[in-house]
Protein backbone atom coordinates (compact mmCIF):
# COMPACT_ATOMS: atom_id res chain seq x y z
CA UNK A 1 0.00 0.00 0.00
CA UNK A 2 2.60 2.23 0.94
CA UNK A 3 4.50 1.70 -2.09
CA UNK A 4 1.14 2.29 -4.51
CA UNK A 5 1.11 5.71 -2.68
CA UNK A 6 4.26 6.77 -3.01
CA UNK A 7 4.11 5.81 -6.97
CA UNK A 8 0.99 7.74 -7.08
CA UNK A 9 2.50 10.92 -5.71
CA UNK A 10 5.43 10.26 -7.17
CA UNK A 11 3.18 10.69 -10.32
CA UNK A 12 1.41 13.31 -9.21
CA UNK A 13 4.65 15.45 -8.58
CA UNK A 14 5.59 14.66 -12.19
CA UNK A 15 2.96 15.30 -13.92
CA UNK A 16 2.01 18.86 -11.84
CA UNK A 17 5.91 19.26 -12.77
CA UNK A 18 5.81 18.63 -16.54
CA UNK A 19 2.18 20.80 -16.16
CA UNK A 20 4.46 23.77 -14.80
CA UNK A 21 7.27 23.58 -17.65
CA UNK A 22 4.33 23.00 -20.14
CA UNK A 23 2.85 26.24 -19.04
CA UNK A 24 5.89 27.92 -18.46
CA UNK A 25 6.57 27.13 -21.80
CA UNK A 26 3.47 28.29 -22.96
CA UNK A 27 3.91 31.67 -20.98
CA UNK A 28 7.77 32.18 -22.76
CA UNK A 29 6.46 31.51 -26.24
CA UNK A 30 4.08 33.88 -25.95
CA UNK A 31 6.40 36.36 -24.43
CA UNK A 32 8.91 35.72 -27.23
CA UNK A 33 5.94 35.79 -29.76
CA UNK A 34 4.94 39.25 -28.11
CA UNK A 35 8.42 40.75 -28.61
CA UNK A 36 9.16 38.99 -31.74
CA UNK A 37 5.83 41.05 -33.17
CA UNK A 38 6.72 43.52 -31.54
CA UNK A 39 10.02 44.12 -33.00
CA UNK A 40 9.00 42.85 -36.74
CA UNK A 41 6.57 46.06 -36.21
CA UNK A 42 9.38 48.30 -35.23
CA UNK A 43 10.94 47.19 -38.03
CA UNK A 44 8.19 47.54 -40.54
CA UNK A 45 7.42 51.08 -39.33
CA UNK A 46 11.45 51.96 -38.90
CA UNK A 47 11.38 50.72 -42.71
CA UNK A 48 8.18 52.47 -43.85
CA UNK A 49 9.13 55.48 -41.97
CA UNK A 50 13.12 55.29 -43.61
CA UNK A 51 11.39 54.73 -46.87
CA UNK A 52 8.55 57.86 -46.48
CA UNK A 53 11.74 59.67 -45.09
CA UNK A 54 13.81 59.04 -48.26
CA UNK A 55 11.05 59.63 -50.36
CA UNK A 56 10.50 62.69 -48.40
CA UNK A 57 14.32 63.91 -49.04
CA UNK A 58 14.25 62.15 -53.06
CA UNK A 59 11.17 64.49 -53.16
CA UNK A 60 12.69 67.24 -52.27
CA UNK A 61 15.79 67.25 -53.42
CA UNK A 62 13.93 66.94 -57.03
CA UNK A 63 12.08 69.86 -55.71
CA UNK A 64 14.77 72.07 -55.28
CA UNK A 65 16.91 70.30 -58.41
CA UNK A 66 14.07 71.69 -60.82
CA UNK A 67 13.91 74.60 -58.98
CA UNK A 68 17.51 75.46 -58.59
CA UNK A 69 17.12 74.82 -63.17
CA UNK A 70 14.07 77.01 -63.40
CA UNK A 71 15.74 79.68 -61.91
CA UNK A 72 18.83 79.35 -63.72
CA UNK A 73 16.86 79.17 -67.49
CA UNK A 74 14.92 82.48 -66.08
CA UNK A 75 18.16 83.89 -65.40
CA UNK A 76 19.60 82.85 -68.66
CA UNK A 77 16.74 84.43 -70.30
CA UNK A 78 16.22 87.71 -68.51
CA UNK A 79 20.49 88.22 -69.29
CA UNK A 80 19.56 86.99 -73.08
CA UNK A 81 16.39 89.82 -72.94
CA UNK A 82 18.62 92.16 -71.55
CA UNK A 83 21.78 91.63 -73.65
CA UNK A 84 18.92 91.52 -76.46
CA UNK A 85 17.23 94.56 -75.55
CA UNK A 86 20.62 96.28 -74.73
CA UNK A 87 21.57 95.28 -78.00
CA UNK A 88 18.16 96.21 -79.53
CA UNK A 89 18.52 99.52 -78.32
CA UNK A 90 22.30 100.50 -79.17
CA UNK A 91 21.10 99.57 -82.73
CA UNK A 92 18.43 101.58 -82.34
CA UNK A 93 20.35 104.38 -81.14
CA UNK A 94 23.30 103.90 -83.45
CA UNK A 95 20.43 103.92 -86.43
CA UNK A 96 19.41 107.46 -84.71
CA UNK A 97 22.95 108.84 -84.45
CA UNK A 98 23.42 107.75 -88.31
CA UNK A 99 20.17 109.34 -88.97
CA UNK A 100 20.52 112.22 -87.54
CA UNK A 101 23.99 112.60 -88.98
CA UNK A 102 22.89 111.90 -92.46
CA UNK A 103 20.26 114.47 -91.43
CA UNK A 104 22.58 117.15 -90.51
CA UNK A 105 25.19 116.61 -93.22
CA UNK A 106 22.15 116.85 -95.62
CA UNK A 107 20.84 120.30 -94.08
CA UNK A 108 24.37 121.31 -94.24
CA UNK A 109 24.60 120.81 -97.45
CA UNK A 110 21.87 122.03 -98.44
CA UNK A 111 22.65 125.47 -96.69
CA UNK A 112 26.15 125.66 -98.38
CA UNK A 113 24.51 124.90 -101.85
CA UNK A 114 22.11 127.36 -101.19
CA UNK A 115 24.53 129.81 -99.73
CA UNK A 116 26.46 129.61 -102.27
Amino acid sequence: MLNICYYYYYYYYYYYYYEYYYYYYYYYYYYYSYYYYYFLLLLLTTSTTTTTTNYYYYYYYYYYYYYYYYYYYLLLLLLLLHYYYYYYTTNYYYYLLLHYYYYYTTTLRLLTYLHD
